[in-house]
């Protein structure tokens, strides 16, 4: 009976802490903790912005990072004559800095993948 218990309570938890440590421990999540910082600070961890777009009351600071993929063989599990293989592609991911005197009010991460 107090085993019952005790697996439902580790099913329960499993079942509730899962979604959470996947969304505190995403790359996103760690970008939202940039808000709230000054200009100074996100030109340290990030470097000179690729572009910086005035606005009338704030200004965007856009910082792009592209990785080459390289293609590779899709395994089917079976040995095959024709290999599927993936085409290499160009990641490019465009991180944008809402900064509106000298704060960050809102940040965004675009990934966009080019053949």
């Amino acid at each position: 009976m107090i085993m019952n218990k005790k697996i439902k309570l580790i099913k329960y938890l499993t079942i509730i802490l899962t979604p959470l440590a996947l969304c505190f421990c995403s790359s996103y999540s760690h970008i939202k903790k940039l808000k709230g910082e000054n200009t100074a600070q996100i030109i340290e961890k990030f470097g000179k912005p690729d572009m910086v777009i005035p606005r009338k009351t704030d200004s965007l600071y856009i910082y792009l990072k592209e990785t080459e993929l390289r293609s590779t063989e899709i395994s089917q599990g079976k040995l095959t004559l024709d290999p599927m293989v993936s085409p290499s592609v160009t990641k490019t991911e465009r991180y944008t800095f809402t900064i509106s005197n000298g704060i960050v009010t809102n940040v965004k991460r675009i990934i966009e993948y080019e053949r």
